[in-house]
């Protein structure tokens, strides 16, 4: 079995965070969800990986290397033009041949345990999840328990169910061809859900259910609870932060000032400075931030190199974080949803 993983999505939605960091990095470099994902491969025993990248693709080159650290061998497929998942799904699989494949979104976060039982279904499978607004992804129908339709992004309220399709496919090598008969949708892209949508009803898909451990990492509020969900689920390994509850942080090599502290549930990357008396909650940190003395961080998205001035609050919720883009200096206060500087999607 051969591993596609696509990773070539400027991650929009997590603007301003992503115009310096790839979203599949996320939450940081050294505790990502790509990392994540060849932790998965390795413990299956799946060693051929296609990653199909674009977006700063030489950030993704640079950490994972070959996959040498975790016994795999990883190919890099460059999309080019974004044309879709489906052309991305072509891209990744030119040059095999008769291989079945596990194709994997790299910015959706599940137990690691049902990608086992995908591998194990008989192709097509896919992997479904339980979600309160199902309007805005591929929603699947299912009857005898297999999936006989899919509909993607219906209207409110005219979804034929609250499952969704999760990101993670076992495919087989007549899939390639329905992919490539297909062709482009009026948004000139080569969508998957078209050859996911022929598969079901002809014949029908293997529902893998998640139930709701799912988290579609795409936007600030999901990538939190991403962070946190790979905190506790352990597969990574979590470096925990001076002085803070072992298993519920993780940091990389980063300078505390006196009496900083970094609280529960935060992930905080390398080259970090947090000044004397800081106090970083429930939040991300990414690579050569530096935090002021006496600042307080809850509930944010910090990216990398940004500023944070001496004395600062930045005070999101989980529902709404607030973000500080790269390089930023942000005001000495922001609030639940405010981005600094503020950006278009």
């Amino acid at each position: 079995m051969i591993a596609v993983v696509l990773a070539a999505g400027e991650g929009r939605r997590l603007r301003p965070v992503t115009l310096a960091t790839p979203k599949s990095l996320l939450p940081t470099p050294g505790f990502s969800m790509i990392e994540r994902i060849m932790e998965i491969l390795s413990a299956l025993g799946i060693s051929d990986v296609r990653l199909v990248v674009s977006h700063l693709s030489w950030r993704l080159r640079r950490l994972l290397g070959r996959g040498e650290r975790w016994g795999v061998s990883i190919s890099y497929v460059e999309q080019g033009q974004r044309l879709g998942t489906g052309h991305a799904f072509l891209r990744g699989v030119e040059g095999t041949r008769g291989e079945d494949f596990l194709l994997l979104y790299s910015d959706v976060v599940f137990p690691w345990q049902k990608v086992r039982d995908l591998i194990d279904a008989p192709a097509p499978a896919a992997a479904v999840a339980e979600v309160n607004e199902p309007w805005r992804y591929g929603v699947v129908r299912l009857s005898g328990g297999v999936v006989v339709d899919l509909v993607e992004k219906p209207p409110r309220g005219r979804e034929p169910s609250r499952l969704v399709l999760a990101g993670a496919y076992h495919l087989d090598p007549d899939f390639v061809d329905s992919v490539r008969r297909v062709g482009f949708s009026p948004r000139g892209e080569i969508e998957i859900t078209g050859a996911l949508r022929a598969a079901a009803r002809d014949g029908g898909i293997r529902p893998i259910i998640l139930g709701r451990s799912w988290i579609d990492a795409g936007v600030p509020p999901d990538l939190l609870r991403a962070s946190e969900f790979m905190l506790s689920e352990g597969l990574l390994r979590a470096d925990p932060c001076p002085l803070s509850p072992p298993g519920r942080t993780h940091c990389g090599r980063v300078l505390l000032g006196s009496g900083a502290s970094v609280g529960d549930v935060s992930v905080v990357g390398p080259g970090v400075r947090l000044g004397p008396g800081s106090r970083v909650d429930r939040s991300i940190i990414l690579p050569g931030a530096w935090i002021g003395p006496r600042s307080l961080i809850r509930w944010a998205i910090i990216s990398e190199w940004a500023r944070i001035p001496e004395g600062t609050e930045i005070l999101g919720s989980p529902e709404s974080p607030a973000v500080v883009g790269p390089w930023a200096r942000p005001p000495p206060k922001m609030g639940p949803g405010q981005v600094w500087p503020a950006t278009s999607s």
